[in-house]
C-alpha cells in the first residue's frame, strides 16, 4: 500500500494526465468512445483502493477535496458558454429549473417522510446525492464537503441509490423516447424527432 503522500499524489496526477493522452491514441479510441477518460479517472483509483494499493484515508485526499476540488469547480464554471445556454430558450431553461427544483423538493420531502427511521446525519448524504443529480459528481463532492457529510453516511446513500438507479431508472427511461429501431433509435442516440 502506498503510504508516502508524495508518491500517492504523483500516482493520482499521473492517472489524470495520462488518460486524456490515451484517449487520443488510435488504439484506445473505441474504449474511450464508450467509457470516457472522466470515468477512468474515477474507476482506476477506486480499483486501486479496493485492491489495497491506495489507502482509505490520506492527507492527500484532504488536500484534494479542500483545495483542488474548489479550483476545479471554478475552472469548470469559467468554461460555461452562457450565450449558448441562453439560446436554448425559455422552454429548455424552465425545464432545467423545474427539474432541479423537483430534485431538491423531492429530496427534502423524502427525507421528511422517512427521517424518523434514519440516522441523524443522513440528511447530509441525501443533500450530496441530490447535488449529484443537479450538477454532477463534482457538485456532489463539493456539497459533501460543504455539509461535512461523514464518509459512512455519504457512501451508504451513494451506493444504495446509485445501485438502484442505474439498473432501474436508467435502463428503462429512454425506451418511450426511442425511435423505431432498438432503445436508442436508428442513429444510436435518443431520437426525439
Amino acid at each position: 500500500m502506498i503510504q508516502n503522500p508524495f508518491v500517492l499524489a504523483s500516482l493520482l496526477l499521473l492517472i489524470v494526465i495520462a488518460l486524456p493522452s490515451l484517449e487520443r491514441a488510435p488504439a484506445f479510441r473505441k474504449v474511450f468512445h464508450y467509457l470516457p477518460s472522466a470515468f477512468w479517472c474515477y474507476f482506476i483509483p477506486m480499483i486501486l483502493a479496493t485492491c489495497g494499493v491506495l489507502p482509505d484515508h490520506s492527507r492527500v485526499y484532504d488536500f484534494l477535496t479542500t483545495y483542488v476540488l474548489c479550483a476545479c469547480l471554478v475552472l469548470l464554471l469559467l468554461n460555461i458558454n452562457l450565450p449558448a445556454i441562453m439560446k436554448l430558450g425559455p422552454t429548455a431553461l424552465t425545464a432545467m429549473a423545474v427539474g432541479a427544483a423537483g430534485i431538491a423538493i423531492g429530496a427534502v420531502g423524502a427525507y421528511a417522510l422517512f427521517a424518523r427511521w434514519l440516522p441523524p446525519e443522513t440528511w447530509k448524504g441525501v443533500g450530496a446525492l441530490s447535488a449529484s443529480w443537479i450538477g454532477g459528481s463534482a457538485n456532489m463532492l463539493a456539497v459533501k464537503e460543504g455539509l461535512h457529510a461523514p464518509d459512512n453516511v455519504f457512501a451508504r446513500w451513494l451506493l444504495l441509490i446509485r445501485s438502484l438507479r442505474i439498473p432501474g431508472w436508467d435502463s428503462w427511461w429512454p425506451w418511450p423516447l426511442a425511435g423505431s429501431v432498438g432503445p436508442l433509435g436508428k442513429s444510436g442516440y435518443v431520437d426525439a424527432g
